[in-house]
């Protein structure tokens, strides 16, 4: 019985504490970490497998490692197209639709399609996006506070 209620907590806690981070709450401090502050919207999400994308390293130590990620979390591995709806950080961008790439880890947000959030993010060096881990990113409704105070 023992070992079962500790397995029971391992496998409860490995999503809730797989991605550790330290988070200030001034929301001003990640000016400078990051290249793009916006508000978007997710207008498309397209399934990593079906465009051409280099996987993260590490994926390549187990034996069909990616594959078996994708199975076992099937709503993990997509990118997101994103239009841009308010920036409040940034340079002059060339357009307002955002394609975001992901590294497939914990730390990672799962995009809705139709939802609007809050992004912190950084330009890839293939010109795509990627959200920053550890910023207080989110769903916009519930990014209020944080859109005043960057804005204040």
């Amino acid at each position: 019985m023992r070992n079962l209620l500790i397995i029971v907590l391992l496998s409860i806690s490995y999503k809730a504490f797989s991605c550790d981070c330290t988070m200030y709450s001034d929301p001003k401090v990640y000016i400078s970490k990051v290249d793009l502050i916006f508000t978007g919207k997710v207008v498309e999400l397209v399934k990593a497998k079906s465009i051409a994308v280099d996987m993260p390293d590490f994926f390549d130590t187990i034996p069909d490692g990616a594959e078996q990620w994708k199975k076992l979390n099937p709503d993990n591995y997509f990118y997101a197209k994103v239009v841009m709806t308010q920036q409040i950080k940034g340079g002059v961008s060339k357009t307002d639709t955002l394609f975001f790439t992901s590294n497939f880890t914990n730390c990672d947000p799962i995009y809705q399609l139709d939802q609007s959030y809050l992004f912190f993010a950084q330009k890839t060096d293939d010109g795509k996006y990627i959200m920053t881990p550890c910023t207080p990113w989110g769903i916009l409704k519930e990014s209020k506070h944080t859109i005043e105070a960057l804005t204040k």
